[in-house]
């Protein structure tokens, strides 16, 4: 495949690690939104490429969910309307094409969906006990999270914590057998137990 980033600091990442089985990280979606859509946060979109180029250069193995891939494609979507104010179709789909081609072009990333167990038929309420989704609801239980001030409106309060999505995305993560959660988001940080996150920001990589 095209490789898609510069090689930076080749020598010390391959020698740092020849002989060893690279960590393997499951790719929050956040990660990928701020390297494909740059111009709203450019100092995260930085540490996003280099962080893939590490991937490229064999340090990490990066893991990315067909479930983390639909929702890249809806926050893409609501980036062209809400704030770019693409109201076009056809440009949403060329958008969102051109950025699965380029996560499908990073080498050393594998695109995984995961075990599922049969989804029950009746009764609907079992549906939550249902492989993945089970161990997600269990883990929101666990972890439920904080209040916390709005910072958009004054005086407001708001959910601080795991959100749905996120607990799904641990739940898969440990199931394909990641070391890590590689992301921005430090609700992540609640849930350390069930698999450690890795902050960009933060964290030592």
């Amino acid at each position: 495949m095209t490789r898609f980033f510069v090689e930076q600091e080749e020598d010390a990442v391959s020698e740092t690690h020849v002989g060893k089985i690279p960590p393997k990280l499951y790719i929050d979606p956040n990660v990928l939104v701020y390297y494909l859509k740059p111009r709203y946060r450019r100092d995260l979109a930085e540490i996003s490429k280099r962080f893939l180029n590490y991937i490229e250069r064999g340090r990490f193995k990066g893991v990315v969910s067909t479930i983390g891939m639909m929702e890249i494609i809806k926050i893409i979507r609501e980036i062209l309307v809400e704030i770019e104010g693409v109201h076009n179709p056809d440009d949403w789909k060329r958008e969102v094409d051109e950025a699965i081609k380029s996560i499908y072009g990073i080498e050393n990333i594998q695109i995984v969906e995961g075990k599922h167990d049969e989804m029950p038929t009746e009764p609907p309420e079992k549906f939550h006990f249902s492989g993945l989704v089970r161990q997600a609801f269990t883990i929101l239980r666990n972890y439920s999270g904080k209040t916390g001030e709005d910072r958009e409106r004054q005086g407001r309060y708001v959910h601080d914590g795991l959100y749905p999505m996120d607990a799904l995305h641990i739940a898969l993560a440990k199931a394909i057998g990641c070391d890590k959660i590689a992301t921005f988001d430090q609700d992540f940080a609640e849930s350390k137990a069930e698999i450690p996150p890795l902050n960009l920001i933060k964290d030592t990589w």
